[in-house]
């Protein structure tokens, strides 16, 4: 379990939270009904995402201690570089696209959104100080996995995405919602996340499938930010 934590970190760029047999997760719902008073919503984007992942769990070179490690981080090292130079001309910017349909969908529930400085995000966690501005809450969201990733060897590629989430009421720093959400593959998900879906338009059977349709997949990508976006706002609707 330890090696595969570390592959994926390796690989995906990020430290995930979201395996079966974790400490107990956060799990707080939003209370609508306790809440009237948050009306202005400030949005907190996640830090900045280089690349999409490619990533396939039990790999066989964890049965090998650290060498068939190494082995399994080379190639899918080697599967993320591919896949994103074959998709660099589409000019996907993840974090920018996902902090927007959010943005989009909290106003459609009735919430005024400030977007803070994409650059305001110093490392793949959550906000340790948050800015003095005028808002009833902070919503702050990490992005832990994106990519493309399957349950095992001969598993199909998903869009997946897997993130956490929290929001705080700016007066007193109170936590009033708190999250860990994944969409896409759910292998290794804690039964204590939340699963937004699955885009099955955008399998790939293997990574030489997905190869071919590099371009197309980032629709399947951007279906994944979309379903995690939706998700969140649906949490966070207001009492009628």
């Amino acid at each position: 379990m330890k090696l595969r934590k570390y592959l994926v970190s390796v690989v995906l760029g990020v430290v995930v939270l979201m395996f079966s047999g974790c400490t107990k997760l956060p799990n707080l719902d939003y209370n609508a009904q306790m809440n009237r008073d948050i009306h202005t919503i400030a949005i907190i984007p996640p830090k900045k995402i280089e690349d999409i992942g490619v990533f396939y769990f039990n790999h066989p070179g964890e049965s090998f201690g650290l060498i068939g490690g190494l082995a399994a981080a080379a190639e899918f090292s080697s599967k993320k570089t591919t896949y994103n130079n074959l998709i660099k001309s589409e000019k996907f910017d993840p974090d920018r696209y996902f902090t927007q349909k959010l943005a989009d969908y909290l106003k459609d529930e009735g919430y005024s959104v400030h977007l803070l400085p994409y650059d305001k995000r110093r490392d793949n966690d959550y906000m340790k100080k948050y800015p003095n501005i005028n808002t009833d809450a902070f919503l702050d969201v990490v992005i832990l996995d994106l990519g493309y990733i399957a349950g095992s060897p001969s598993s199909s590629y998903k869009p997946t995405v897997r993130a956490k989430v929290k929001m705080l009421k700016r007066k007193n720093q109170t936590t009033l919602y708190e999250k860990y959400i994944g969409a896409g593959e759910n292998f290794a998900l804690s039964e204590e996340a939340d699963y937004a879906g699955d885009d099955t338009t955008h399998h790939y059977k293997d990574f030489d499938t997905l190869k071919k349709h590099a371009q197309e997949s980032v629709e399947g990508i951007k279906k994944a930010l979309d379903m995690l976006a939706r998700h969140i706002a649906d949490a966070l609707k207001k009492s009628k």
